[in-house]
């Protein structure tokens, strides 16, 4: 191993005489860190969920139908408590269209208007604050996202940990992970294998100008295709103005889907601007 010195320069060679280390080649060096979302991962995280206006009711004749008791009713003066009428059926089954949402945070800037960063480097802690499969709330935590044909969506990502002491509830991360390009939160599949929703985090740095900084966001993304549940009820139509009461009412149509698509996350970011300097 050899070691040369010329103009402030040190270039090192091995035994074969090639070149392991030369100063004038550009050197990475960190020109600003910093951590934020410890203390308050909600602001730093996101909400996820399906507007219910996107969300819809798709009816189709069953080709069934069903003697449904329209009585007590009167017929050309004639009291009638009980009439019989055969009314058809219908399919109902719940939908939603396609969906493409980012929610851009900002997470940190370089102090000085036109320095740029040549890279960027994240770690954090990411954790969905939905981790139970039920109904509802317990603890303060909501359910995770459930989908009635594909059962909860789960994540490839380590569950948060959770400790409960006197019916008090205490979150925290299970670890670092490098949060650098996009990462994937969630995702389901349709039974065919087809990938129909997603949810991703992707860390972006827009570049500075000569009147703006440097600046780290985070991009939290919903994107699903159109989709159409498999599960469906049938409904025996209507008498006049009754519905048939075998079957329970929800918004004028009969569904026993039940859809979650709720999901909150929290996350902390711990990052790094740097250049190449020679």
């Amino acid at each position: 191993m050899s070691f040369e010195l010329s103009n402030n320069n040190l270039v090192i060679k091995d035994s074969n005489n090639d070149v392991i280390f030369n100063t004038d080649t550009p050197m990475p060096h960190i020109i600003a860190y910093g951590t934020v979302g410890l203390s308050d991962a909600e602001i730093y995280g996101h909400e996820f969920d399906i507007p219910e206006s996107d969300i819809y009711y798709i009816g189709i004749p069953s080709g069934t139908s069903s003697i449904v008791n329209c009585g007590p009713i009167y017929i050309n003066g004639v009291y009638h408590p009980i009439y019989n009428r055969s009314v058809e059926g219908t399919s109902w089954s719940r939908a939603a269209l396609p969906i493409e949402t980012t929610t851009s945070k900002f997470i940190a800037a370089l102090d000085q208007p036109g320095l740029d960063a040549d890279f960027i480097l994240v770690n954090g802690g990411l954790r969905r604050m939905s981790d139970y499969n039920g109904q509802g709330v317990q603890y303060g935590l909501y359910d995770r996202p459930f989908q009635s044909d594909y059962g909860v969506i789960n994540t490839t990502l380590p569950p948060q940990v959770v400790t409960i002491a006197n019916n008090t509830i205490f979150t925290n991360y299970s670890g670092a992970v490098n949060l650098s390009g996009t990462t994937l939160l969630e995702t389901a599949f349709t039974a065919n294998g087809e990938q129909w929703f997603t949810r991703t985090l992707t860390l972006r740095y827009q570049a500075a100008t000569a009147n703006q900084t440097g600046s780290l966001y985070a991009d939290w993304t919903h994107s699903s295709n159109g989709w159409e549940s498999d599960q469906q009820q049938v409904s025996f139509g209507t008498c006049e103005n009754r519905t048939n009461t075998s079957s329970t009412p929800a918004g004028g149509v009969f569904v026993t889907s039940s859809e979650s698509f709720f999901s909150k996350w929290g996350a902390y970011f711990t990052f790094y601007f740097g250049k190449f300097t020679i």
